[in-house]
């Protein structure tokens, strides 16, 4: 989640594209992120630029094997299949070791450069749109305010003279004024999150849609803190824009 957040705030003029990588049979986890991305961290036109690439899949080439692969996942969960319904694309791929091939060098490479060709064909499908993410910059608005008054404090933290007879106690005080303000701008992408995963729950949405996914399944307090904490970390270290 946190590479997740970090590469959106990176994107500053929209995402081309999301390459969704599974290795092997999804998880529950990885569902669950997936629909974060959908329904938290941006919403759910995002799918439409996603694409869920399967690797270490050795018959990537053989369609049949691919057709059996999906019946399997189709029969497996209503999650799956909603997933699969919603992304943009599914592509197969294969990415082994040299030493899952026996060191066989031509082979190796010959299967990377045809998983290549498969990641470079969906990618070249996919036009010249990006997605916005409006999820955070709808975020950015209502931060707008405390990242700016603690820009302010930093630079008025710098202008601190060693000449200064107070110095010691206004850097103190600046000091304590950039955390406040740091710790009030947490509290509301927290706040922000919460009522996200409220207005998901209540409207109609993929939890909504899915019977099995009660609120109590939806993203919990870990969850919400490991999103909080990687957007705070974005905008500590630069990455985050306020618009």
């Amino acid at each position: 989640l946190k590479k997740i957040i970090e590469g959106a705030c990176l994107a500053k003029d929209g995402l081309y594209q999301i390459l969704f990588v599974t290795n092997g049979k999804l998880t529950q986890d990885e569902v669950d992120i997936y629909n974060y991305l959908r329904t938290i961290i941006f919403d759910e036109g995002v799918s439409q630029y996603t694409t869920l690439v399967r690797t270490r899949f050795p018959n990537f080439q053989e369609k049949e094997t691919l057709y059996d692969d999906l019946k399997r996942m189709i029969k497996e969960s209503n999650e799956l299949v909603e997933l699969l319904r919603s992304c943009r694309d599914f592509i197969y791929v294969n990415n082994p070791s040299l030493k899952e091939v026996n060191n066989n060098i031509e082979i190796f490479e010959e299967t990377r450069n045809a998983s290549r060709k498969e990641l470079m064909k969906a990618l070249s499908s996919c036009g010249e749109e990006t997605y916005k993410a409006k999820g955070l910059n709808s975020l950015s608005q209502r931060i707008k305010e405390p990242i700016t008054k603690e820009k302010i404090l930093r630079r008025d933290l710098a202008t601190i003279t060693d000449n200064d007879p107070h110095k010691e106690l206004l850097a103190t005080l600046y000091r304590e004024k950039i955390e406040e303000t740091k710790t009030f701008a947490i509290q509301v992408i927290h706040t922000c999150i919460i009522e996200a995963k409220q207005t998901e729950i209540q409207g109609d949405s993929y939890w909504q849609r899915t019977p099995q996914r009660t609120p109590t399944n939806l993203p919990g307090t870990s969850d919400v803190a490991t999103i909080t904490a990687a957007i705070a970390g974005a905008i500590i270290q630069g990455l985050f824009t306020v618009i």
